[in-house]
């Protein structure tokens, strides 16, 4: 079935990019753990893809409610900290990556 309007047409082609970049994410995530922790292998590439699967999903579910409750800019400054954070805790961990 193809969109008979364009705005659906611009929703359609949202949705698929913002499927693969999910699928790109998923897929990055194993293949992070199985190069940078080989000895466990099995175990902790399976705990690091069920733990960013589960808070991927938390954070779909409780997203409207915070920036009801705390408002979209106070949501904005809030994920660049906590982003910018475990980037610089990630790359002072591991140097040679």
């Amino acid at each position: 079935m193809i969109p008979r309007t364009l705005p659906l047409l611009y929703l359609t082609i949202l949705g698929f990019l913002a499927s693969f970049g999910e699928g790109a994410l998923t897929t990055w995530s194993i293949i992070f753990f199985q190069r940078y922790f080989p000895e466990e292998k099995g175990t902790l590439s399976s705990v690091g893809f069920a733990l960013f699967e589960t808070c991927m999903g938390l954070g779909r579910y409780v997203n409207n409610s915070l920036v009801n409750l705390m408002g979209f800019a106070s949501i904005l400054l809030v994920s660049y900290s906590v982003l910018s954070g475990s980037y610089n805790n990630l790359a002072l961990s591991y140097p040679k990556a």
